[in-house]
């Protein structure tokens, strides 16, 4: 969690830097292009002056959360106060405040719907009012022109900028879960090697016409099978890759039938028919248990009670 504030503490700086560099490019322009108009000494010294150190109180003292919007916020008045200093490129601000109005980072904020409005509202009103004042041609046909087709567009950016948070968020759970399987995981394989341990133990202490060592051996059976299922969870985390090998089909479909009969509707049977006592493919244990149980789960369930017999055939 650490790591992740360090990421995005640093991503932000990183924004705050685009910003600033963004201000000054612009105050050059400005400054070096006389179309600007004779206010551009003006419109540079408000835009270097006093816009670029309110961006960086704004990321320095407001949280997270609320910068996704008071950024936005702070651009979109200066764009709407700044056209009084040079009226004649209303419509390339008008532009410039659209984008403003419509920022991604604004629908992180959970009333981000309300923010979007309001946002376009500021600057339909703000726009008109510079318009009126400075009697700039042809601006009616452009206020109604955004003012008709700016909830379409807030409809597009917010479902599109929903629909990304959510796969964000579920990227996250993912993350989360794979940590949650990984921790479960090594514990659940600690807690296995002990009982293969003491259970290896107690067979060794006993003879071998005892009576308890068949039923102690399948245990450390079950034990074996079950370290499978651990390898799965850690693998799934990303802790271990399991490690592929030699392995005989016929001989581990057998020992996944035996621990899948409970499982199994009641009265189900599983007969097997093999070509050979022996057949070995190269892959991970842990791969071909699951292909194994997938299929004899599957069959019983598609059984529906009609037919209790299970039938394998393994060939080359």
């Amino acid at each position: 969690m650490a790591e992740r504030s360090r990421f995005f503490s640093n991503l932000q700086d990183k924004a705050l830097l685009f910003r600033v560099s963004a201000h000054l490019l612009i105050g050059v322009i400005i400054l070096v292009v006389p179309a600007v108009g004779p206010n551009r000494f003006w419109l540079a010294f408000l835009l270097l002056g006093v816009g670029t150190p309110t961006a960086i109180v704004v990321h320095r003292c407001v949280g997270e959360l609320a910068r996704n919007w008071a950024e936005a916020l702070v651009d979109l008045v200066i764009i709407v106060t700044l056209i009084h200093l040079v009226p004649h490129l209303w419509m390339e601000l008008m532009a410039l405040g659209l984008m403003i109005a419509l920022a991604p980072s604004i629908s992180l904020h959970p009333s981000s719907h309300w923010i979007y409005m309001s946002y376009g509202f500021i600057l339909v009103v703000g726009m008109t009012a510079a318009a009126l004042i400075h009697q700039v041609d042809n601006w009616a046909l452009v206020i109604v022109a955004v003012s008709v087709t700016y909830p379409a567009l807030l409809f597009y950016t917010y479902s599109q900028m929903r629909a990304a948070n959510q796969l964000r968020n579920r990227a996250e759970m993912v993350q989360g879960m794979t940590q949650l399987a990984g921790s479960v995981a090594h514990d659940f394989n600690n807690m296995l090697v002990s009982i293969t341990g003491y259970t290896e133990l107690a067979i060794m202490n006993l003879d071998d016409k005892h009576e308890s060592k068949a039923e102690l051996e399948k245990v450390l059976e079950g034990t074996r099978r079950a370290k499978l299922l651990s390898s799965q969870l850690l693998s799934f985390s990303g802790r271990d890759i399991g490690r592929v090998g030699k392995i005989n089909v016929v001989s581990e479909f057998k020992l996944t039938a035996d621990l899948l009969r409970p499982v199994l509707p009641t009265g189900t049977t599983i007969q097997l028919t093999s070509s050979e006592s022996a057949l070995f493919v190269k892959a991970k244990i842990s791969d071909l248990q699951q292909v194994w149980m997938n299929i004899l789960i599957n069959a019983g369930e598609a059984m529906h009670l009609k037919d209790n017999t299970i039938d394998v055939h393994i060939s080359r």
